[in-house]
Order: structure tokens, then C-alpha cells, then sequence
């Protein structure tokens, strides 16, 4: 995996985000990339007839770094009654000669006051960088910025700006990120009917200050209390693949912010070998790679260590989990909320296990 630099200041990371991705601040600061292809958007006439529905079912758009045209991914589409989310599911972004650098989704605003919302979570472990997110009307930009894990994004119609928009999600990292667009209809009905079967999961979250939680499944919740002693043994360890699958919710096949076992104020020791590790002189920061997780794993911390550690060595941290707000189950772990607060790698001794 390349290094990456740590160009500008992260705000905090929640769990997932931690989990997801070894945690690359550094290498995962997103920019905007200007797509090769524009979406080509609908007779505005042919779509007012069509609906947000219909639009918002409609597939995403993935361009690919040697394509000159968009690939196709069908969405899923569930409707709350007041609240339309789509997702084409995880996307991973640059990885390989033919990776995706944008994903683009056409949504359709039937009336002022309506709201475009858009957002993603990151699916790898220790992730603290950014993705690229921009909403276009024609020419114009209402959104453009790079967010973090779970940080959203709110466009509101003003009068005369109803019709067609695309919502834009854009990476130089290598990550995966689960991105989702939201249209808050309140209640307005389509002109035409549904063709397709809506989610069989219907997604529900939780808006905590800039960010938006995925809340966790009935079946994520269902924990034994032999995984749950296990968690809390004083000798008990996990490898960041079995991290992963602690906040791993396999019925909405994400990565969420609140663990199987663990809760707020619990420690946990995660033991693995080192597949590689750099240093990055420009951040100062060693970089630490643990590949055979479910996702790859990049852990930065301040300093030299190249001469410490070596692939093949196994190494052993400590992880403290912090509750994001009272009255939410959701955590982030103290690696993060330094990254987050300090704009800077921690020190290897805080966390390490001798």
C-alpha cells in the first residue's frame, strides 16, 4: 500500500472508521477529481413525469480510471416514508489498473424544500481520512468538500431548483467506503410506481452533531456471553480480522460504529503480524501494514521504527473504546480521537503491548 502524507487536520473517527482501514490518516486525504464522464442527464420534462422514486432507483454510475465510460451498479432503495436512501452497496475506490475514482447518482428534486443529504462510511479498520463528495446542478457545485467517516452533507432546494442533480463521491486513495445518498421527500408522492423491490433491510440512523450513524441491526446486537467473556478476559487478544467482524453487521453487510461485545470505557488487545512497515519522512510517522485482516489494516505512529520492527514480527497493541454521545451505543477508540484532535500520529509507546 503507498504511503500517503498527512496533509490536512482529521476530526475525530468513530469505531468504524478506526476499524476499517488501519487507520490512514495520512494516506487517505481525498481530492476532487474532475470525472471523465459526465453523467448525461435526462429530458428534464421526461423526469418530472418520472418522479424521485424512480430516480432514486435508478443505478450508479462508476468511473473507472481507463474507461471513457460509466459502468453501471444497481442501487438499493428503501423509503421511510419521509426519508429516500440509495446505496450501491461498499465501493472500492483506485484499487488496481482499472479502479473506480468516481461514482456518480442521479437524483431528481421534485419541490422546494426538499433536501439532498449525502455521506459515507468507511469500511476499513483505523481509517481517519476523507472522501471527496460534491453535488452538481448543471455547471454549479452546492456541495463540494471532502468528509470524513460518517460526516454528512445537506443541500436544501431553494425555489426554482427543483429537477436534476448528481451526487458525486471521488477518491485518490486506495479505500473502501459504503457511500449513500438520502432525499428527504416528506412525504411527497411519485407520479409513477415502484418497478423494483425495496431493501429487505431498511436503513436507520442516527444523526449525532455532523455525522450520521449507521444504528446496528437486531441480528449485530445478538451477542453470546461466551464472545463477551472472552472480550473481557485480561489475556484474551484479537487479531484485526477478528476485530473487524466485532463491528461487522452481516445483515446490512457494513461496517458500524457499535461492537458485538465491547462497549464504551472497555479495553481490547489486538495481536497480529506485520506484513510490512515504512517510514514516511515527510510525516515524520512509521507506517504499520497488517494485510491478512479482512481488510487491509495501515496503522501510523510518530517516529522511526523501521529498525524495531520488521515483516513477520508480530506486535501487540491496547485499544480504549470511547462512547461518541450520551444516549447511542456508538464508540470510537482513542487512537482516532488523538488523530482527530492533535491533527497528528501518536506516539508507538501509548499503544503498544510489551
Amino acid at each position: 500500500m503507498k504511503n500517503k502524507k498527512l496533509k490536512t487536520l482529521v476530526t475525530s473517527t468513530s469505531i468504524a472508521a478506526l476499524i476499517a482501514s488501519g487507520v490512514g490518516v495520512a494516506p487517505a486525504h481525498a481530492e476532487t477529481i474532475k470525472p471523465q464522464v459526465e453523467a448525461v442527464e435526462p429530458d428534464v420534462g421526461s423526469v418530472a413525469l418520472i418522479g424521485w422514486k424512480s430516480v432514486m432507483m435508478a443505478a450508479f454510475e462508476y468511473i473507472l480510471a481507463n474507461t471513457k465510460s460509466p459502468v453501471k451498479h444497481k442501487a438499493t432503495f428503501s423509503d421511510n416514508g419521509s426519508r429516500a436512501t440509495s446505496t450501491p452497496g461498499s465501493v472500492s475506490f483506485n484499487k488496481g489498473s482499472n479502479g473506480v475514482n468516481t461514482v456518480d447518482k442521479k437524483v431528481f428534486a421534485q419541490k422546494a424544500g426538499h433536501k439532498i443529504e449525502m455521506w459515507g462510511n468507511s469500511q476499513q479498520l483505523f481509517y481517519t481520512g476523507k472522501i471527496g463528495v460534491v453535488l452538481r446542478k448543471g455547471s454549479s457545485k452546492l456541495i463540494n468538500r471532502t468528509v470524513g467517516h460518517n460526516q454528512y452533507s445537506t443541500y436544501t432546494v431553494g425555489s426554482g431548483k427543483t429537477g436534476n442533480y448528481i451526487a458525486s463521491y471521488n477518491s485518490t486513495s486506495s479505500h473502501k467506503w459504503r457511500i449513500w445518498v438520502a432525499y428527504y421527500h416528506y412525504g411527497t408522492k411519485s407520479l409513477r410506481s415502484l418497478n423494483a423491490d425495496p431493501a429487505t433491510q431498511e436503513p436507520d440512523f442516527a444523526q449525532v452533531q455532523d455525522k450520521m450513524y449507521l444504528k446496528p441491526s437486531e441480528s449485530h446486537l445478538r451477542s453470546s456471553d461466551k464472545a463477551r467473556k472472552f472480550m473481557k478476559s485480561a489475556d484474551a487478544s484479537l487479531t484485526f480480522s477478528e476485530l473487524y467482524e466485532e463491528f461487522y453487521d452481516r445483515e446490512q453487510d457494513s461496517l458500524i460504529d457499535v461492537p458485538k461485545s465491547l462497549s464504551a470505557n472497555d479495553s481490547v488487545t489486538v495481536s497480529d503480524t506485520i506484513s510490512d512497515i515504512k517510514f514516511d519522512q515527510e510525516s515524520d510517522a512509521t507506517f504499520f501494514y497488517f494485510n491478512d485482516a479482512r481488510t487491509p489494516v495501515e496503522l501510523p505512529f510518530s517516529g522511526d521504527h523501521t529498525q524495531q520492527f520488521a515483516p513477520g514480527d508480530t506486535v501487540k497493541f491496547k485499544f480504549s473504546l470511547n462512547k461518541v454521545s450520551d444516549g447511542h451505543d456508538f464508540v470510537s477508540f482513542d487512537y482516532t480521537d488523538i488523530i482527530g484532535k492533535t491533527g497528528k500520529f501518536p506516539p508507538l509507546e501509548d499503544f503498544l503491548v510489551d
